[in-house]
């Protein structure tokens, strides 16, 4: 469910700045693949403010830790995103590189973004570790840690 009243705005994925290794295997190249599009996926929902969609991406053991040091569970970010708490504008989410381990990626990387935060204007700069499990056949996210990145 897209939240009523929001334009349809795309995430703006920035391509990792590496070289690709030479012993990585195929399967861990696919896995890769589908954590790339899950992070693409979960901050287009969030973009959306769609609630189902980040309800599917997110493990009922989240821990998203936001800039400002507040945590949420995933109960209480869902609840933020369907209340209009959290109003995303715009969102990019640079990847340095993804860690697949076993039952575990880390995705690093940054995320920057504009939205309203309980009704205020905020520009959000961090370094991020994202950290998802895999979930039966498929992968969500469990943790979400930022860094404020310093001005200048």
């Amino acid at each position: 469910m897209v939240w009523p009243g929001r334009a349809s705005r795309s995430v703006s994925p920035v391509p990792a700045n590496r070289a690709e290794a030479v012993d990585v295997t195929d399967a861990a190249h696919a896995q890769e693949a589908r954590i790339r599009q899950l992070e693409d996926e979960r901050y287009q929902a969030m973009l959306d403010g769609d609630v189902e969609t980040l309800g599917r991406l997110l493990s009922a053991r989240l821990t998203y830790t936001h800039s400002s040091g507040d945590r949420d569970s995933r109960e209480s970010y869902l609840e933020k995103v369907r209340d209009g708490y959290f109003v995303y504008r715009s969102v990019a989410h640079p990847v340095d590189r993804i860690e697949i381990l076993a039952g575990a990626a880390l995705v690093i990387g940054e995320m920057h973004a504009s939205a309203e935060v309980g009704g205020r204007a905020a520009e959000i700069s961090s370094r991020a570790l994202a950290v998802w499990a895999q979930d039966g056949e498929d992968w969500t996210l469990i943790a979400y840690q930022p860094t404020p990145l310093r001005p200048g």
